[in-house]
């Protein structure tokens, strides 16, 4: 069963997180609203990030394997129909009398305690597109329980390599300063890497993207696709997936594609390993 929606939905916030994760987590979290911010400001702004070229659609799933099971893509480039349909529901929200004072308020504490000016800094070389990828959900899930990591694979579209590499710069500096521990500063095939291992952080960047993930193959195996440009056997060309982007609106300004059977199965698989071999064999007669 395959499923996607041109929706976004709501993600819960993990509790008291680490400096590190917060540091993270709260650069991700203002760049959504600094796109909320750019598009109802309309035209008082000079940063607007939804701009009205068509951009192509889901190019980051050609960076994930095949076997990715979760998949949303957000792109900032929809085209103008889906540019005036996004700004009338956010005109919505701008009726509410707290919404840009909230956003005002976080760019501020963005400013104020990273750093980071989010319109002048980030918002003028944010995109085409932001992607993320689950390449397992079900072990991901399960390691996350145990302590461990789940294996999203994160990509932040930047039109301006310089100045977005900048702005990564701040937010290793402003985490290995609350943190007090140092980032390793590696190279991938003459990119740049950043490598935190206690938090199972590995951030990489290319001349199109700023990768975000939680181990060091994915990285690589992402940064490999990239490069080369060879798409055979991603998420992209597989059959499943193209059903998918076909059964979705031509014009739209977001993916999600959840490849539910897969899953599934390896729901059940889990399961089958968690029952004792005398009573799987009983079930099996």
């Amino acid at each position: 069963m395959m499923r996607h929606l041109s929706v976004e939905g709501k993600v819960p916030l993990k509790a008291r997180p680490s400096q590190g994760e917060r540091g993270v987590g709260l650069l991700l979290v203002l760049i959504i609203i600094g796109l909320l911010s750019a598009t109802t400001a309309g035209g008082v702004t000079a940063y607007i990030v939804l701009r009205e070229e068509v951009s192509p659609l889901e190019q980051t799933a050609k960076f994930l394997p095949e076997d990715t099971q979760i998949y949303f893509s957000l792109n900032l480039r929809p085209g103008n129909d889906q540019l005036r349909k996004f700004r009338d529901i956010l005109e919505r929200f701008r009726q509410h009398p707290s919404f840009q004072s909230n956003i005002d308020d976080l760019f501020e504490d963005a400013k104020g305690e990273i750093g980071i000016d989010i319109q002048e800094e980030v918002l003028p070389w944010l995109g085409p597109e932001v992607a993320v990828g689950l390449i397992d959900v079900v072990d991901a899930a399960v390691a996350a329980g145990s302590g461990g990591a789940p294996q999203p694979v994160v990509f932040i579209g930047t039109t301006d390599n310089e100045r977005s590499k900048v702005v990564l710069e701040q937010l290793i500096d402003f985490i290995e300063q609350e943190e007090d521990q140092e980032i390793a500063r590696e190279a991938y095939k003459g990119l740049p890497i950043y490598v935190e291992p206690d938090a199972q952080a590995y951030v990489g960047l290319t001349e199109e993207y700023i990768l975000v993930t939680t181990a060091r193959n994915l990285l690589e195996n992402a940064i490999d696709r990239i490069m080369d440009g060879d798409s055979a056997r991603s998420l992209y060309e597989s059959d499943r997936f193209q059903e998918a982007r076909d059964a979705a609106p031509g014009s739209r300004f977001s993916m999600l594609y959840v490849n539910a059977d897969s899953i599934r199965e390896d729901v059940n698989r889990l399961l089958r390993e968690q029952i004792p071999p005398d009573i799987r064999s009983q079930l099996n007669e």
